[in-house]
């Protein structure tokens, strides 16, 4: 138990109750976060989980997210046949759309210290949400997409994408052809 408020919080420093504190309970450092401040479970809103997924340099937008960000969370699965067996083909689904990055971290190797290409992301979600991605760590590789911040832009219609999707049509893509500056005897083969 703490004896003084100054040994409670000591000057410049912040601490959060971490469960409900009853009149004249004596106060045990298990009953408040650290010295240091409070801790990412102290942060989050009611009702949301911390949910921590792996990522490597790509999946990870290159470094360029960081904590406070929002992103969008897809992930890479083998594709299901309507008999419900795999097809042998890869697609990817938006998994959650709009999800606040707490942390960042890289994992230590611990037999040579060094950092290694496999990092973290410690993503804000519902219970539910991170049951998504748990699950879909298991299924496929999950990556982020960095949103911009400040705009609502979820997709109402989420599309899945596949394999045929990727494929490059030439003659698709070729402008519309004009036959009005043909003469009379040409002909187009």
């Amino acid at each position: 138990a703490h004896r003084s408020l100054a040994e409670l919080l000591p000057q410049g420093k912040r601490r959060v109750a971490l469960r409900p504190i009853l009149v004249n309970q004596p106060l045990l450092a298990s009953d408040l976060s650290g010295e240091n401040g409070a801790s990412i479970a102290a942060l989050l809103p009611d009702g949301m989980r911390a949910s921590t997924i792996r990522i490597n340099n790509v999946s990870g937008v290159a470094g360029f997210v960081k904590p406070n960000d929002t992103v969008d969370v897809l992930i890479t699965r083998a594709a299901i046949g309507p008999d419900g067996v795999e097809t042998g083909q890869q697609v990817t689904d938006v998994l959650l759309q709009n999800v606040r990055v707490i942390a960042m971290g890289a994992s230590v190797n611990p037999n040579n210290q060094k950092q290694s290409s496999t990092s973290s992301t410690t993503l804000e979600v519902t219970p539910v949400d991170a049951q998504k991605l748990v699950l879909g760590e298991k299924l496929g590789s999950l990556s982020l997409v960095l949103r911009k911040p400040g705009e609502e832009q979820n997709i109402p219609a989420i599309e899945t994408v596949a394999l045929n999707d990727l494929r490059y049509d030439y003659y698709k893509s070729l402008p519309p052809v004009s036959y009005t500056h043909l003469r009379a005897h040409e002909t187009v083969l």
